[in-house]
């Protein structure tokens, strides 16, 4: 049987769903999710068409994020978890965003562009108001 994160990549490199078919990152911090990270920070092809969702306030649950699996998987340093941990008990949302921003693999990280407004998402937000109003 074929994962559905791998179900997910396939039709995110089909140029047929290119503009219609987007991926929010709301849940990859979880620990469920987390061993998916990797991968989809090397799949460089698709991360314009990721988005930032805070799955808030599933992020506020101290379970759910593991930051010591964060570096085990070489996906943060062991000053990087430290820090995020302290921001943790701050600001949990303040957290979810700042990890995601930091996560990296070697020089890979999430484009900037994806945790603001894509030009191109709004756009088409726009025509499909105008559309239907």
């Amino acid at each position: 049987m074929v994962e559905n994160f791998e179900l997910f990549l396939r039709m995110m490199k089909n140029k047929e769903y290119e503009g219609l078919l987007f991926g929010d990152i709301s849940a990859m911090t979880s620990f469920r999710r987390v061993k998916y990270l990797k991968r989809l920070l090397q799949e460089k092809s698709v991360h314009h068409r990721l988005v930032n969702g805070s799955d808030y306030p599933v992020c506020a649950i101290n379970v759910i994020v593991h930051t010591r699996r964060l570096v085990s998987l070489g996906l943060l340093d062991a000053q990087q978890r430290s820090d995020l941990n302290k921001i943790y008990y701050f600001n949990p949302l303040l957290f979810d965003f700042v990890c995601k921003r930091t996560i990296s693999l070697g020089d890979t990280k999430f484009p900037l562009e994806l945790f603001m407004e894509h030009s191109s998402r709004s756009q088409r937000r726009i025509q499909t108001d105008r559309k239907s109003g």
